[in-house]
């Protein structure tokens, strides 16, 4: 049994090595390309570090010893490996060279026409084609969404026609996949074609008396065609009519779309009758999943968070200091120096367990500080609470005298039972 234990040990303590050791084990390693900016750095000769741009030959130029290398198509730690093999002979002992990506420019999407933002966005990998046309800031309130072009670089593939609110409102669509260079041309909605005007020459009449005619009953009179009408609040606010029910990427490609990810995961729809969805559209966006989308229909009610908080030009002070409240700052400042604006801390602060409450675009964080070991840097809107000993010494006198009366017990019965 000890030998089999052994063994399964072994097994696992081998299966990292393994998965590194073999690169088909983990993800595709990004392959330098034509553009890319690197920041290479030497541990033992810093005056070898560099930022250089791969040039269209697909090689660098860095300081000699080192010279012309090649670096397109290289990964990141083949290149570390090659700049280390050429600095071999001049440094005992090895040589630590790291390579990082500084700017990724190989890969690249360039958007024209009627977006809000044109021009030209670079990825370390292609992404799906709703979070470009977002990088790019969105379609225009005139773009033709039926007639998207795509052009290759090189010119040689054929021009490809995306049909965006065909694939907006199919339940399966299939999303076209972008490469590297391509060119998104949106079009505007072409004007509708001019009527020709034809004069007629009207002999001239005496008029005669109006007569009344009757109106014709409601039944009889043409209906307007019905509207889906939908309401938007948040980042843009009105009220917009469709024909029929769009699809929420549809209306959002219209109303547009905030820039952060964690508002994309905020949107809201609200139902006349209060049913209430959170749509994740950052998740949408990476899957193309539909079904994480509920289907629109007139009268609901879509928000969409603004796009940045408001900026606190102060941080708040609750618990154990002398004047709790807000002070004012304009830029990171020092916690001793924020207390002692407050007036300092009371004699029962306990000043080992202050916490900081620190909001972002992503996250809430909240952080520890014992002031007897360290201090930090506080931003505009951290809140700072600053406990007191009694709350804490009684937490911890209860806990300890709960273990105290249970060891008790269990020494008594270890007596009894012997």
């Amino acid at each position: 049994m000890r030998n089999l234990l052994l063994i399964f040990t072994i097994i696992l303590t081998a299966i990292p090595f393994i998965y590194v050791a073999n690169p088909a084990c983990g993800a595709k390693a990004y392959t330098i390309g034509i553009e890319d900016e690197l920041s290479i750095s030497v541990l033992e000769q810093p005056s070898l570090n560099s930022t250089v741009a791969v040039g269209p030959d697909g090689t660098i130029t860095l300081p000699q010893p080192l010279g012309t290398m090649n670096a397109e198509g290289f990964t990141r730690s083949e290149l570390e490996e090659a700049i280390a093999q050429k600095l071999s002979p001049y440094f005992v002992g090895g040589v630590n060279a790291s390579v990082q990506i500084a700017q990724y420019n190989s890969r690249k999407i360039t958007v024209l026409g009627a977006v809000g933002s044109p021009g030209t966005k670079s990825y370390a990998k292609i992404p799906f084609l709703m979070k470009i046309l977002a990088d790019a800031g969105g379609l225009t309130a005139n773009a033709d969404k039926t007639d998207i072009k795509v052009f290759s670089a090189d010119g040689v593939k054929p021009t490809r026609t995306i049909n965006l609110q065909q694939l907006l409102t199919d339940s399966h669509p299939a999303w076209p996949k972008l490469s590297s260079n391509d060119i998104l041309y949106i079009p505007d909605i072409p004007p509708p074609a001019p009527t020709e005007s034809i004069k007629q020459e009207v002999p001239s009449v005496t008029p005669t008396p109006k007569v009344a005619t009757p109106t014709p009953p409601a039944a009889a009179q043409e209906q307007p065609a019905s509207k889906v009408l939908l309401h938007v609040l948040g980042q843009v606010s009105g009220n917009f009519p469709f024909e029929t029910p769009p699809s929420l990427p549809h209306l959002l490609a219209q109303v547009g779309i905030p820039d952060q990810p964690d508002l994309l995961r905020q949107i809201k729809v609200i139902r006349e009758d209060g049913t209430l969805w959170t749509v994740n559209m950052e998740k949408y966006i990476a899957t193309g999943d539909a079904s994480l989308l509920p289907k629109l229909q007139s009268g609901d009610l879509i928000y969409i968070p603004q796009t940045s908080l408001p900026q606190l030009m102060h941080v708040s002070l609750l618990g154990a200091v002398g004047s709790p409240g807000n002070v004012p700052i304009d830029q990171p400042t020092s916690l001793l120096d924020i207390l002692a604006q407050a007036g300092g801390v009371s004699p029962e602060a306990d000043v080992k367990q202050v916490q900081i409450t620190r909001e972002t675009q992503d996250f809430i964080e909240t952080i520890t500080v014992n002031l007897q070991e360290t201090t930090l840097l506080v931003q505009p809107g951290d809140k700072i609470w600053i406990p007191r000993k009694t709350s804490t010494s009684s937490i911890l006198g209860t806990t300890f005298s709960i273990l105290r009366d249970a060891a008790f017990v269990y020494g008594t019965l270890l007596v009894l039972t012997r």
